[in-house]
């Protein structure tokens, strides 16, 4: 009796070792982080394929499945054929949101191009697929819609003066004193001009008294 049950005590630990190994290999399996093959060819300006390097950046981010990446830097060549192949973690609806690959090609021709890369999560992407087609806010000059520039210059009308008049928020700065009769004066111009008119009461004119020059 006490032999079966000597057998049994084993049998239940070696049972737990074994679930205890089944969760571990498959917690290490879920953890694992899938990539995307980003390939396709690159072409110079002259339509003809061109080799070179690519230099790929990207800064730390989380991926849409809670996985940390750390911040990085890859070289990839091109080939003789501009034929590129390189395995990138997918960015597309990572955190901090707005982050990009960013792609500088060195190509053999001496050119440099810069390219923003968001990475979707799939076996493969061509290079179209990955360009970003707006670049990020950090960069000077960014491609916006047609929207996004009328919803601008409407948003630009509304605070500022019209034909048929305004009102200012903030205090108005001329560049200078006026040239012509009906150009608006600063109280510089105000002050000098009232003071070398003289009235016909034999004095000095002050701003206030003047109603029209």
């Amino acid at each position: 009796m006490k032999l079966t049950e000597t057998k049994r005590c084993k049998a239940g630990r070696l049972m737990g070792i074994c679930l205890a190994a089944v969760v571990l290999v498959w917690s290490a399996a879920a953890q694992t982080i899938s990539t995307t093959t980003v390939q396709g060819t690159v072409y110079l300006a002259n339509g003809t394929p061109g080799s070179g390097t690519l230099q790929l950046s990207w800064p730390a981010f989380t991926t849409s499945n809670s996985l940390a990446v750390a911040a990085g830097s890859l070289f990839v060549t091109v080939g003789a054929d501009g034929f590129v192949s390189v395995n990138l973690t997918p960015n597309l609806g990572a955190m901090p949101a707005g982050l990009f690959y960013t792609a500088v090609y060195h190509m053999s021709d001496g050119t440099t191009s810069t390219e923003y890369w968001v990475v979707p999560a799939a076996a493969q992407a061509s290079l179209a697929q990955v360009r970003a087609q707006v670049m990020p806010a950090a960069q000077a000059v960014q491609a916006v819609s047609k929207a996004y520039v009328d919803q601008a210059i409407q948003s630009l009308a509304q605070g500022t003066l019209t034909p048929v008049g305004g009102t200012l928020s903030r205090p108005l700065y001329l560049n200078g004193d006026p040239t012509q009769a009906l150009q608006a004066a600063d109280m510089h111009c105000a002050f000098a001009c009232t003071a070398t008119r003289v009235n016909g009461r034999g004095h000095f004119t002050s701003p206030m008294e003047t109603t029209a020059w």
